[in-house]
């Protein structure tokens, strides 16, 4: 694999010393990704920008984007076999852009695809390629009844973030038209977490919708699918390392002092909440909930030790 990716970087990196230009098929040049990189590593350096830095971003760009578009390809064509009256309104915005052609998708009709989009958004939502994301805690954050502390780690659940309330009274439905109006959306831009946010925001974001927009707009023209994804089965995996592999996969753990996981796993009951936990692991060694709807009401009250840098005056378990 890094062969392939060493060899990728290497022939980008020659062709810019000769001063080879990069055209795409209407003999346009553009300018390549991996430009971006070479023009960082030139300002700050090998140290700050070294080659194995550089590799890991074409990595992550040939290998866990082309798998996550593949993956979320696949639901959304799954989501849309099973609801005819949203094929029907897709081919039909197909035709109209395209009509009876099948001709390649050029860059102005992308934006053209509004309920393509939104249909889109409304899987990638339904069902979060990536459930979870993990963060370095950097410096303290004080949450209502926590504070992370700073060199820890911290998990988040973005599924959870997208069954929230705050979507409405049909949060459990695939209802795509709920994109085309920005009141039927929650106030909060930030509840949208398919792609996270922030400094860490997924780097293939618009080539992914790019992406698929394009294939989807291709098959639909030429094909009726036809599925049911209430019969699908899904399970969210969790493996614990140092000694904390006997706790069960799906195991949903309140607060957990993670130096103690074995004694804990023995002696606690197991709790299957409505919606899959978020956690933080901070330098002192405790799991904690974050953003999950179901840390409000859980399935039965959560009995677990104490934080170890629960403040004081703060109640102990969670409620």
């Amino acid at each position: 694999m890094h062969n392939i990716t060493d060899e990728i970087i290497k022939k980008r990196n020659d062709d810019r010393k000769n001063e080879v230009l990069n055209v795409n098929r209407e003999g346009k040049a553009f300018r390549p990704f991996l430009d971006i990189f070479f023009d960082l590593k030139e300002t700050v350096g090998d140290e700050m920008m070294p080659d194995k830095t550089i590799r890991d971003h074409v990595n992550t760009l040939i290998l866990a984007g082309h798998d996550t578009i593949a993956t979320a390809v696949q639901f959304t064509l799954i989501l849309i076999g099973s609801y005819p009256k949203v094929q029907e309104r897709l081919y039909m915005e197909l035709v109209d852009i395209f009509g009876d052609s099948i001709r390649d998708v050029e860059k102005d009709d992308l934006t053209r695809l509004r309920y393509l989009e939104a249909v889109l958004k409304e899987s990638l939502r339904f069902y979060t390629i990536v459930p979870i994301v993990a963060r370095d805690v950097t410096k303290d954050v004080d949450l209502k009844n926590y504070t992370l502390k700073a060199g820890g780690a911290c998990l988040l659940m973005l599924h959870g973030v997208h069954r929230l309330p705050m979507w409405g009274e049909d949060v459990e439905e695939f209802k795509p038209e709920r994109w085309l109006n920005p009141a039927t959306l929650p106030k909060n831009p930030n509840t949208f977490l398919t792609f996270s946010l922030g400094k860490r925001v997924c780097i293939g974001k618009s080539y992914a919708m790019m992406s698929m927009k394009t294939t989807l707009a291709h098959v639909l023209r030429t094909y009726r699918i036809k599925a049911d994804h209430t019969k699908l089965e899904l399970k969210y995996e969790y493996h614990y390392a140092d000694g904390c592999s006997d706790i069960a996969s799906d195991t949903s753990i309140a607060v957990l002092e993670t130096s103690y996981c074995k004694k804990v796993a023995r002696t606690s009951k197991i709790v299957r909440p409505e919606f899959p936990l978020a956690g933080a692991i901070p330098q002192a060694g405790t799991v904690f909930l974050l953003a999950s709807p179901w840390v409000t009401k859980p399935t039965k009250p959560l009995r677990h030790a104490k934080p170890l840098n629960q403040r004081e005056g703060e109640p102990g378990p969670v409620k």
